[in-house]
C-alpha cells in the first residue's frame, strides 16, 4: 500500500471520528482547521471540516465555496483509495469518475493489436449552437441565476467551476442584446470566463491567468503561402503578427504553410489576418509597342539639253584631211577651206517620280509584379576588345614552342548591348490606375575609335508616369527629315527667271523617319487592397481577450 492510500483510509477513518472530536468547536475554528488542512494536503479532513463550519453557520457564503473548492481533491483522494462510489457521490457530474467507476464494472478485455485503416481527422474547435436572435434580459438575483436565465433564452446548457464565485449578487439590465452580448456584458461583470465544450455546452469559471492556461482552448492552425512571396516577406508578416497577437508559437518553415498555435479566438484571428498580409503583389502586364513609319521620294524634272558641243575640222586648209568618222549630226560653219563642224547633242524632256513608304511595328508583353523591374533589350550584342597581347612578346621566348614558332595569345573581349534598353517598374494602386517608373537607354557606335576600340554614344534618361487602364504612354520619339535638291542643264538659259527652270534639269529627293516607342500598364493580378480590406476585430481589453464562442 502507497503512501496514497495510507493517507486515504486515515481520512476515511477521521470521518467517523471526527464529528466527537469537534463536537464543541466553533465555525470559525473549523473553518481555521479545514484551511490548515487543505494547505497540508488533507483534502478530506479539510472537506468535513468545512461542511461542519457550513452546518452550524449556513448564511455564511465563505463556508460554501471553500466546501466547493476542496471537494474535487477529496473525491481523488477516495478514488485513489479505490473508493469510486463514494468519489462519484461527492462529484456526481465529473466523467472522471464515471469512467473509472464505468471500467471497474466492465469485463477486462483481451489484449488485441488492432491497425487503423484510416487515420483520424483533427477535430476543429467545439463552436456553440445558440438560438440566434436579441432579447431583453432584468437580472435580479445570483450570478449563477443569470448564466442560467441566459442559457435558457438561447437554449444551451451551462456548467460551473467549483471554485467560481456564483452567488454573487448582481443588478443589470440588457435590452436587444444577443448571446454575445449577454455573455460579453456577464463576464465583466462577474470577471468570468467561458470555455464551448460542446455544442450546447458552456463551461464558465473564473477569470485569471492560471484558469485561462488550464480551460481555455488551444488549437493548433496553418495558413497556405503563395510561392510568389518571397522568404523575407514571410519573415516580415510572421513577426507583424506574433507581435501584435502575442501568439505563443509560431513558425514558417519552408514546407510552404505557416503554422501557429494558441487559443482558439487568437488562432482564428491571425489566419484571417495573415490571409489579408500574406496575398502576394499584384501584377500588371506591360505592353511595349515600337512604331516605325518611313517615307522618300525622287523627283526628275525638266529639260536635259546638252551642255557641251564637240567641233571637227572639215577644211582642207593648210593641206589637212576631213575626218569622215566624225561626219555626224554636225553643223557646218564657216564656208570654204574654213568650214569647221559642230556636232548636235541629243536632248530630252524629263518629268520622273520615284515615291516609296514604309510603316514597321513591334510589340513586346512581358509581365512583372508590384516593385519589381521588367527590362525591355532590342539590338544586338557587340564584342569589343578590351586587352589584346603583341607578338613582340616573342621575343622573350616566354611563348615560344617547339621550333620556337610564337603563339599569339587570343583577346580578352567583352560583350556590349548596343540598341534600346528599357527597364519599367510598374506600382499598381488599384486596378485602374498604375504608375511606371522609366529608365531608358540608347547605346550605339560613335563612329570613333581609341587604340582600335570602337567609342560607345550613350543616351539615357529616367521618368516616373502615372496611366489609366488602356492608355499609352510615349517614352520616346525621333523623327529624321532628310532633304536634298540638285540642278543641271546648259548654261545661260538655265539662268533665266522663271522660263530657266525648262531649260535645265530639276531633281529633288527628299526622305523621312518617325520611331515612336509606347508604353502600356495591364492589370493581371489585382493588389491586396482592392480584394480585402485588413479585417477588423473585437479583440476586448489588454488584459481580457473576448472568448471565442
Amino acid at each position: 500500500m502507497d503512501s496514497l492510500q495510507r493517507r486515504a483510509l486515515v481520512a476515511i477513518l477521521a470521518l467517523i471520528f471526527l464529528p466527537v472530536a469537534l463536537a464543541d468547536d466553533g465555525a470559525e475554528d473549523l473553518f481555521r482547521k479545514g484551511r490548515r488542512a487543505q494547505s497540508q494536503g488533507r483534502h478530506i479532513e479539510a472537506y468535513l471540516l468545512y461542511n461542519r463550519a457550513r452546518a452550524l453557520d449556513p448564511a455564511n457564503l465563505k463556508y460554501v465555496r471553500a466546501a466547493r473548492g476542496v471537494r474535487r481533491g477529496a473525491a481523488q483522494l477516495l478514488a485513489a483509495a479505490g473508493e469510486h462510489r463514494t468519489a462519484l457521490e461527492m462529484v456526481p457530474d465529473s466523467w472522471e469518475f464515471q469512467s473509472i467507476d464505468s471500467g471497474d464494472r466492465a469485463p477486462a478485455r483481451e489484449p488485441a493489436i488492432s491497425v487503423a485503416q484510416v487515420r483520424p481527422a483533427p477535430s476543429e474547435p467545439k463552436t456553440l449552437n445558440y438560438s440566434d436572435h436579441e432579447a431583453a434580459f432584468r437580472f435580479r438575483g445570483t450570478l449563477r441565476e443569470a448564466y442560467l436565465e441566459a442559457a435558457k433564452e438561447f437554449g444551451i446548457r451551462i456548467v460551473f467551476d467549483e471554485e467560481f464565485d456564483d452567488d454573487r449578487l448582481i443588478r443589470a439590465e440588457l435590452t436587444e442584446c444577443d448571446f454575445r452580448c449577454v455573455m460579453r456584458a456577464l463576464g465583466e461583470i462577474g470577471t468570468a470566463l467561458v470555455v464551448p465544450l460542446d455544442h450546447d455546452l458552456l463551461f464558465v469559471a473564473e477569470d485569471t491567468s492560471s484558469t485561462r492556461s488550464e480551460f481555455e482552448t488551444v488549437a493548433f492552425g496553418s495558413v497556405p503561402l503563395d510561392s510568389a512571396l518571397t522568404p523575407d516577406e514571410v519573415s516580415e508578416v510572421s513577426q507583424a503578427i506574433q507581435q501584435v497577437l502575442e501568439i505563443r508559437r509560431l513558425q514558417a518553415p519552408s514546407s510552404g504553410r505557416l503554422f501557429l498555435r494558441d487559443s482558439v479566438s487568437k488562432v482564428n484571428m491571425a489566419r484571417l489576418l495573415a490571409q489579408s498580409l500574406l496575398h502576394p503583389r499584384g501584377m500588371a502586364q506591360i505592353e511595349l509597342q515600337m512604331v516605325t513609319v518611313s517615307r522618300s521620294g525622287h523627283i526628275r524634272a525638266g529639260m536635259n539639253l546638252p551642255s557641251t558641243f564637240p567641233m571637227a575640222n572639215l577644211s582642207t586648209l593648210l593641206g589637212a584631211s576631213p575626218d569622215p568618222a566624225s561626219a555626224g549630226r554636225l553643223i557646218g560653219l564657216g564656208g570654204g577651206k574654213t568650214v569647221l563642224g559642230v556636232t548636235v547633242g541629243d536632248a530630252s524632256l524629263i518629268a520622273r517620280l520615284d515615291a516609296s513608304s514604309a510603316q514597321t511595328l513591334h510589340s513586346l508583353h512581358v509581365r512583372s509584379a508590384h516593385g519589381m523591374p521588367a527590362e525591355f533589350k532590342i539590338g544586338e550584342r557587340y564584342p569589343i576588345a578590351t586587352a589584346q597581347y603583341s607578338s613582340g612578346a616573342a621575343a622573350s621566348g616566354a611563348q615560344a614552342v617547339g621550333n620556337g614558332s610564337y603563339i599569339q595569345p587570343a583577346p580578352s573581349i567583352s560583350f556590349e548591348d548596343l540598341g534600346l534598353n528599357l527597364a519599367v517598374t510598374p506600382l499598381i494602386h488599384s486596378a485602374l490606375d498604375v504608375t511606371l517608373e522609366l529608365e531608358v537607354n540608347f547605346r550605339f557606335l560613335a563612329g570613333q575609335a581609341v587604340n582600335d576600340i570602337p567609342v560607345l554614344a550613350n543616351r539615357e534618361f529616367k521618368s516616373q508616369v502615372r496611366l489609366r487602364r488602356g492608355d499609352f504612354a510615349i517614352v520616346s520619339g525621333m523623327s529624321v527629315y532628310e532633304r536634298r535638291g540638285s540642278e543641271g542643264g546648259l548654261w545661260g538659259l538655265g539662268q533665266i527667271p522663271w522660263l530657266g527652270s525648262l531649260f535645265r534639269r530639276n531633281e529633288r529627293r527628299w526622305s523621312q523617319r518617325d520611331l515612336l516607342i509606347l508604353v502600356r500598364p495591364r492589370v493581371v493580378r489585382l493588389p491586396p487592397g482592392e480584394l480585402s480590406r485588413t479585417p477588423e476585430f473585437l479583440y476586448g481589453t489588454e488584459q481580457r481577450a473576448l472568448p471565442a464562442l
